[in-house]
Formats: structure tokens, C-alpha cells, sequence
């Protein structure tokens, strides 16, 4: 097994936890005025952050193709399959006993759980956020997935059209244009509003994979670019320059880290670094103990506190007890078979 980054751990955790602040109604700082709720609309961003870094993982985890070594794409499947569905039945089905004690009709939860386990809800918005309520990103994420191999192939043979189509994409104008244009509800939570933040992680892998030098000071200097990304995009409280703006960030923060940059030390700090090796139990889980001790979105500092404690205690024994043996059992069906290099 390959060892960990931990910055890309440190990375997770702030992406959990700021997923977290926002649903949990900020811990009290909404009271502070617009400053205020314009950091804890930011948390909604933790998505996008996500998104940056599962790109980037996935080039890392098939690096040599790059040098121009066969990919065996079925293997790729297998493991990222077992990788989140095997966690997202999970918090599905507990999720589903639960809203059905609470009163929602059993049929729709019925034919919601068929859609998600099936994978339809990919391609049916009417039920992306039906059950857990934040479900739309694992199906964007597996979507993105699929499409991975063809734009894998773009990002090796044509990297500089790929930069002029993410600085494209990255203006909300553009996004809205096509989402409009297509008949999309809710476009932010389609792989529209988000595609350019994949092929972010993916371009800033191609730069530090083609740069192996230690350079601390670059590193430096880029995450205080990231910084300044994001002092920018909170205070400009705008959401759609904030999306293109936190994906930077992330890649600015990734290339950091790659080129030893002190500052960024910190996200090895174990206490972070746990929480984002456990960060999508977290994700899926968090909605469903919030409404154990309170209203989702709506806790007061106290109940935020425990809710969090109670998420990550759920969440380190379902990473123990079905992420990881998953993911174990999907290295071992690998390698039950030949290679099929493509």
C-alpha cells in the first residue's frame, strides 16, 4: 500500500469540517453580521475542495500513465467502486430506517434507494439530495469517474488546451450559460458548476509531477496566493467567483506542499490529518447526527460541539469497519486477475 500524503489528509479534514460548520449554523458566528455569514457560507466550498483533491489522487494513484504506460481501467473501476459505494449504501440504508421511523412514506424511500444504488441518480436531479441530503457530490464524483479515462488522455496528449478550457469554465457566466442553455435546475449541484475543479487537480498534478524539485520558497510563495484567494472570496461574499476561487486555492495549497513549503506544515497536524483520513464517513454521516441532537443547519454552538463529537465517533468505526475492509477486499479482487492494459 502506497503511504499516505499527509497534506492531502490535512486537506480532507478542512474540507469535512467546513462542510460540517455550514450545516451545522456556524457554531454562533452567523451573529457577527455579514463578515460573519459570509465565512459560513464559505463552508459550503469544502465540496469543491473535495473535488481538487480527488482529482489529483487519481492521477497520482495511475502516475505512470503519464510516462505512457497502459492503464488497466478495470482494476481503476473496481477500486474506486469500492473506494465510496460500498460507505454510501451504508449511510444510505441507515439513513433510510431512520427517516422511515420519522414518518417518510416507505415507497418513496424505496424507490429513492433504488435509484441511488443503481446509480440512476446520476443522471435524475429529482432525486440527488432526496435521502441524506447531501448526496449530490458522491454522484457528481462518480459521474466525473467515468468520464476520468477521456480526459486523462486530454490532459496528457493537450495540456495547454486544457488550461484554456478550465480558465473558461471557470467563469460563472460560461457555467450559467450552459446550464441554462441545457434546461438545468440547481446547476451547482451538477458536474457543470464543478468540472472545472477536477480538471484543476488534475493540471496541477501535471505541474508537480513534471517538477520533482524541492523549491520552498515557490512553495511559499503560492500558498500565500492561496491565502489571498481565499481572504478574497470571503470578503467578496461571492459565490460564484468563490467556486473558482477555493480551486485554486487547493491547487496553489497541493503544489506547496509538494515543493516543501514550511507554511503548510501544519496540515500535517495529526488531529487534522485523522479527521481527513475519516473525512467521507464524516460527509455522509454528519447530516444524520445533527438531527440526533438538534435541527440540520439550525444547532446551537453546544449542540454543534456534540453533534461533531458524535460524528466523528461514527465515523471512525464505519471507516474501520466497512472503508477499509472495502477497500481491502477491492485490492484483493484485483489482483485475482491478469492485468488488461488499455
Amino acid at each position: 500500500m502506497k503511504p499516505r500524503i499527509l497534506e492531502l489528509d490535512g486537506l480532507r479534514g478542512i474540507a469535512a469540517l467546513a462542510v460540517y460548520f455550514i450545516h451545522s449554523g456556524g457554531f454562533g458566528l452567523r451573529g457577527f453580521g455579514d463578515l460573519g455569514n459570509a465565512i459560513v457560507d464559505h463552508g459550503k466550498f469544502g465540496v469543491t475542495l473535495f473535488f481538487v483533491v480527488s482529482a489529483f489522487c487519481l492521477c497520482l494513484s495511475i502516475a505512470t500513465a503519464v510516462e505512457g504506460e497502459p492503464v488497466d481501467w478495470r482494476r481503476f473501476f473496481i477500486r474506486r467502486y469500492f473506494r465510496i459505494m460500498p460507505l454510501f449504501y451504508a449511510a444510505c440504508a441507515v439513513t433510510a430506517v431512520v427517516k422511515i421511523w420519522g414518518g417518510m412514506p416507505a415507497d418513496y424511500v424505496a424507490g429513492v434507494l433504488t435509484k441511488h444504488f443503481s446509480l440512476i441518480t446520476m443522471v435524475d436531479p429529482t432525486t440527488r439530495n432526496a435521502l441524506i441530503g447531501i448526496e449530490w457530490s458522491v454522484f457528481v464524483e462518480f459521474l466525473f469517474y467515468f468520464m476520468f479515462p477521456f480526459v486523462l488522455a486530454w490532459l496528457i496528449e493537450a495540456p495547454l488546451s486544457m488550461v484554456a478550457v478550465t480558465a473558461v469554465l471557470m467563469w460563472p457566466p460560461v457555467c450559467k450559460a450552459i446550464t441554462d442553455n441545457l434546461g438545468i435546475v440547481e446547476p451547482n449541484f451538477t458536474i457543470f458548476w464543478h468540472f472545472h475543479s477536477f480538471l484543476i487537480g488534475m493540471l496541477v498534478f501535471r505541474l508537480v509531477w513534471a517538477d520533482a524539485q524541492r523549491r520552498p520558497v515557490l512553495g511559499s510563495a503560492l500558498f500565500a496566493v492561496a491565502v489571498g484567494l481565499s481572504v478574497v472570496a470571503i470578503d467578496k461574499h461571492d459565490h460564484g467567483f468563490s467556486v473558482s476561487a477555493v480551486s485554486l486555492a487547493a491547487a496553489c495549497t497541493i503544489a506547496a506542499a509538494h515543493y516543501g513549503s514550511p507554511l503548510v506544515a501544519w496540515l500535517r497536524w495529526r488531529p487534522l490529518t485523522l479527521v481527513g483520513a475519516v473525512s467521507f464517513s464524516i460527509y455522509l454521516f454528519h447530516p444524520l447526527m445533527m438531527g440526533v441532537v438538534g435541527e440540520f443547519n439550525a444547532l446551537t454552538p453546544l449542540q454543534a460541539v456534540l453533534a461533531l463529537c458524535l460524528t466523528l465517533g461514527v465515523s471512525s468505526c464505519t471507516y474501520l469497519a466497512i472503508e477499509v475492509p472495502a477497500q481491502q477486499f477491492a485490492r484483493r479482487m484485483t489482483l485475482r486477475h491478469s492485468p488488461t492494459p488499455a
